[in-house]
């Protein structure tokens, strides 16, 4: 019994990690010196190219851009994950200033799923030109770590260090002097 179970580990391990270079290459650098951190990632299938900043892929407050021929648009995307349900509605932004900033979502546009007893729920929306540069300007004027509460039937808070701030500063910049 022992050494099926070592088997059957050393198999697991070696599938995961020849898998592991294909999982993690999906993104290509897009050899900008001023923008070093932006990826972007073709879809075939859509003919669309994605642009995101690599520091912010599984964080709560992301923001990303699409570009489809000459097209381009700014998406928002919202999540949080835990124990239990929030069903929020909104994302308030607080930051070292004390200015805050509000998104309100569409319930039928959330996204939720509940796997091995974590719940996830998400929102993912377009961000208009004119709420690009209000968030740019906010992010601009903080000088400290960005608080993020999720407000709904329960809420939830996150903080955004300097790091993630200017990695959303840098999407945005990207966004308005690149494409």
């Amino acid at each position: 019994m022992k050494n099926s179970n070592l088997i059957v580990i050393s198999f697991v391990l070696t599938f995961f990690y020849s898998c592991m270079p294909s999982m993690f290459s999906v993104h290509e650098s897009i050899n900008n010196q001023k923008y070093p951190s932006i990826v972007k990632k073709y879809n075939e299938f859509n003919q669309v190219t994605f642009y995101y900043h690599k520091d912010l892929k599984f964080e709560q407050f992301q923001i990303y851009l699409g570009q489809k021929s000459s097209h381009k648009y700014l998406r928002l995307k919202v999540s949080t994950h835990g124990s239990n349900w929030t069903f929020f509605d909104e994302a308030a932004l607080i930051n070292s200033e004390k200015q805050t900033l509000k998104y309100q979502f569409e319930s039928v546009n959330r996204k939720t799923s509940f796997f091995n007893s974590t719940v996830s729920e998400k929102f993912d929306d377009s961000l208009s030109e004119s709420n690009a540069r209000e968030l740019l300007g906010f992010l601009k004027a903080n000088n400290g770590n960005l608080k993020i509460r999720l407000s709904g039937e329960k809420q939830r808070e996150h903080e955004l260090n300097n790091s993630k701030i200017n990695a959303l500063i840098d999407v945005l910049n990207f966004y308005f002097d690149e494409l």
